[in-house]
């Protein structure tokens, strides 16, 4: 066996030298001498004060999963490139502005979080991570736009841009055939060419400026939970009834006066949040649905 493929213990379990190299080399890079530990599964930081994680997982003595969580790291090491097995990478709540081009490398990256890092670009090259699942930008301020070689990523189930700054969304995104999740804000117009997501499972928009949808919008009959929460919504269109396995429609902080009648099909409707609308309670559709059994809240 080569000397570069050699099994040495690191924290207790057995793994290519080359492999340990990297570990070793994020921890010089992390102040405060924090040190790596093995975990089943890379998970994202749910403490409220984002509390430092350094974190580990492996399959058949290979590195699948590295977590650096709020580690204050200002750049990512190339030798990330060694990483020949990776899977999961969380780079969340760091300080780097930019991803060494080796990153676009990792041909088995299924899921990647730069979200609340201050990344200022993706390169073109990201179309190259055609295994990727999920990808995090959101609360990335400093990024302006996403790379069109993105429609590159056919198996991209999970999307967050949520406090991106994109006035539009970029139209590539509409060629996520695989796409289930999608979360963005902020955006002046609706982007008609969300439409076309037909495997979208969750839609999620706030905070953005537009008055109506489409009426495309009920080709999205695989939604089983919309929110557009305070879009300045003025009407939705009578397509909406399409939506056959719509379970949560949350509709809070709009404009809206009236409901389209359409609405009496949403069999599959289990609660619809009206609050902060115009709605008359006493509305025939409300009556319907509440006579279902839909939670309504207004």
């Amino acid at each position: 066996m080569k000397e570069k493929d050699q099994l040495i213990l690191f924290r207790g379990v057995k793994l290519l030298k080359s492999e340990v190299k990297v570990l070793k080399e994020l921890e010089t890079l992390v102040k405060k001498k924090r040190k790596f530990s093995l975990t089943k599964k890379i998970t994202q930081n749910t403490s409220k004060n984002w509390t430092a994680k350094m974190e580990f997982s492996i399959k058949v003595n290979k590195v699948s999963g590295i977590g650096l969580s709020a580690c204050n790291l200002k750049k990512i090491p190339e030798t990330l490139r060694n990483l020949s097995s990776l899977q999961i990478l969380n780079l969340e709540k760091n300080n780097f502005t930019k991803l060494p081009d080796t990153i676009y490398s990792l041909k088995s990256l299924e899921e990647l979080y730069l979200n609340y890092t201050p990344i200022k670009a993706l390169q073109p090259s990201i179309g190259n991570l055609k295994l990727l699942k999920i990808l995090d930008l959101g609360f990335t301020l400093s990024l302006k736009t996403i790379p069109e070689s993105i429609k590159n990523l056919k198996n991209l189930k999970k999307l967050w841009l949520f406090e991106a700054k994109f006035k539009t969304l970029p139209e590539a995104i509409c060629s996520l055939d695989s796409l289930e999740y999608l979360g963005f804000n902020w955006v002046k117009s609706f982007p008609n060419c969300i439409c076309k997501l037909k495997s979208l499972k969750e839609l999620y928009i706030y905070q953005s400026n537009f008055t109506s949808l489409p009426d495309s919008f009920g080709d999205l009959t695989n939604l089983k939970l919309l929110n557009l929460w305070a879009c300045k919504l003025k009407s939705l269109p009578e397509s909406i009834g399409n939506l056959k396995s719509l379970e949560k429609l949350i509709l809070e902080g709009n404009k809206l006066e009236k409901l389209p009648d359409s609405m009496k099909n949403l069999r599959a409707l289990k609660e619809l949040n009206l609050g902060r609308n115009k709605i008359r309670i006493n509305s025939e559709v409300l009556r319907i649905l509440e006579k279902r059994g839909v939670e309504i809240y207004i």
